[in-house]
């Protein structure tokens, strides 16, 4: 594995979905690549993947980051505002932030809705995706 930014997302999530495109609206370097969790990119990584969350993950410099960990990074490294953001996420400690992570996770796809592929890797930012 490279020492690509990658960000792994649920590819049939519509909040999944609308996320990366936003990341991809706002990103001010452009170097993060994207790939559907569970796909080939995802399982060459060398951990066991069990007991992952099913939603967002991060991997950088040979480091895997979950839940709220994984959506700070994120914002950090989009700079600005978002970064002032990042800094105030990280001000909640981890047992608050992660469990409402994981009750929008477990309800995103009533709230969100679900399809059954990734639109996101046909478009002008094809390059970006892997599989």
């Amino acid at each position: 594995m490279d020492d690509r930014i990658i960000i792994f997302f649920d590819s049939e999530c519509m909040l999944c979905n609308t996320s990366v495109q936003w990341i991809l609206k706002h990103e001010k370097n452009h170097d993060i690549f994207f790939a559907p969790l569970y796909g080939v990119t995802f399982n060459e990584l060398p951990f066991a993947k069990e007991y992952l969350p099913d939603s967002i993950l991060v991997w950088k410099d040979n480091t895997l980051l979950m839940k709220t960990r994984a959506i700070q990074y994120v914002l950090y490294g989009m700079g600005g505002k978002w970064k002032v953001l990042s800094g105030l996420m990280h001000c909640i400690p981890l047992f608050i932030a992660n469990p409402i992570y994981d009750f929008i996770a477990r309800k995103r796809y009533g709230w969100f809705g679900r399809t059954t592929e990734c639109m996101l890797m046909k478009g002008s930012m094809k390059h970006r995706f892997l599989d």
